[in-house]
């Protein structure tokens, strides 16, 4: 949302444009967002922050699951196909790793980047999608592992998934033999 101040000061025009981000919740109240801190060292509250990872299918056998990462440490995985377990399992990290986390996606300057990496150079590869929200300030970025991305964000991937310890739930996944895959 944009407001527009409009000044003549001393016969020259001054025109003053203030952007600034709304959100709107289910009861149609609407707040304004705090902008995302500049660096990692200035949140001090992690009670405001959400990251997200999907990953989604490809033609094969990848798996499809999700995390949420709060600020406390709560976990939430879902696992939907082509994974050890199936279904919503509800764990804990350490707010230590959510803040090694955030500094992380701040060091690939995620808020930045694009929002998608789909101009694909190799197909039948699965998508990827990361999100962050601190302070109502959200970002996702979808990227498809058969396009050229920066390699901090597929570090980036690859990291959410150390931490999480994802493999618990993912792996060791082994096809039903004669059963399709789709």
């Amino acid at each position: 949302m944009r407001n527009v101040l409009s000044a003549n000061v001393c016969g020259t025009s001054i025109i003053l444009v203030f952007a600034f981000a709304t959100i709107q919740d289910d009861t149609g109240h609407v707040a304004i967002a705090t902008p995302a801190p500049t660096s990692p060292s200035t949140i001090s509250d992690l009670s405001n922050i959400t990251i997200g990872m999907e990953r989604n299918m490809c033609m094969g056998t990848c798996p499809v699951y999700s995390l949420e990462i709060f600020g406390n440490g709560t976990l939430v995985y879902n696992g939907e196909r082509f994974v050890n377990v199936t279904g919503r399992q509800i764990s804990s990290i350490p707010e230590d790793e959510v803040k090694e986390l955030v500094e992380e996606f701040y060091k690939i300057n995620y808020f930045s980047l694009n929002d998608t990496f789909d101009k694909i150079v190799k197909t039948d590869q699965p998508t990827v999608i990361t999100s962050i929200n601190i302070n109502g300030t959200f970002k996702s970025i979808f990227d498809n592992l058969g396009a050229i991305a920066p390699e901090g964000l597929r570090l980036l991937e690859n990291r959410i998934d150390e931490i999480t310890n994802s493999s618990k739930w993912v792996e060791p996944y082994v096809h039903p033999q004669g059963e399709p895959i789709r």
